[in-house]
């Protein structure tokens, strides 16, 4: 099940010590994914290029739990948005299923990535956001709040239900901007690593786990966020 495993941005975060509370985030060393992308091979989860012409990334991400089923998709994220099924894996099913694009699917893709000159991901700049510390960058700060909505408790187990939000502030200015939330049952400890792509563009890529009496799920998330859209 792959959202399970872990991934480039999980395996960073094991290694990155915590950013502290209204502090820049240093610099931390990523993994890179491969580019230009293998359209007809098995894709990695993550994000791998973006356009600076378009305004745009391009993410493998992925959302489900072992009794749902799940699903993956390459998706452009940004200013020319698009999405396409990589797969889809049904309920209780362990296999380690490929993340390959259709063929009918690779001519478009291939022509929308020319189209926008993609290339890969800058890896300068480079943080982490987590609900114990934000990101302040130049002219913004990124906080991820974590709050208990409620309790669960039954015949086989209890835990917390728990809503988490990403919000975006710019600095002298009082009005915040939520930029993604999510609610999750028992989720893990959590963690976000943030990529200055230019000083308009700001990528945020999240993996999410979470864990209940029979069953279990999780994800890759992303979200690019342009600043002057924000108000900063």
């Amino acid at each position: 099940m792959k959202p399970a495993e872990p991934t480039p941005i999980a395996e960073a975060a094991e290694a990155a010590e915590p950013t502290p509370i209204g502090k820049p985030a240093e610099p931390t060393t990523r993994p890179l994914q491969g580019w230009p992308l293998d359209l007809a091979g098995d894709l990695p989860l993550g994000c791998h290029g973006w356009s600076p012409t378009d305004a745009t990334v391009v993410c493998v991400t992925a959302s489900g739990s072992m009794q749902s089923g799940n699903k993956y998709l390459l998706e452009f994220i940004g200013s020319k948005p698009a999405t396409y099924t990589l797969a889809e894996q049904p309920p209780l099913n362990f296999d380690d299923i490929p993340l390959i694009l259709g063929e009918a699917a690779r001519a478009e893709v291939a022509a929308r990535l020319a189209a926008g000159a993609y290339v890969a991901l800058p890896d300068e700049r480079f943080g982490e956001i987590t609900p114990e510390a934000p990101y302040t960058g130049d002219g913004f700060t990124l906080r991820w709040i974590r709050k208990t909505i409620r309790h669960v408790a039954t015949s086989v187990g209890s835990w917390d239900v728990i809503r988490d939000t990403v919000q975006i502030e710019c600095t002298g200015k009082k009005a915040k901007k939520t930029i993604y939330t999510s609610t999750l049952d028992n989720p893990d400890h959590g963690s976000a690593f943030v990529r200055i792509l230019s000083p308009n563009l700001v990528l945020i890529e999240r993996d999410e786990q979470w864990g209940i009496e029979g069953d279990i799920g999780g994800g890759h998330v992303a979200n690019l966020i342009a600043l002057d859209a924000a108000g900063c």
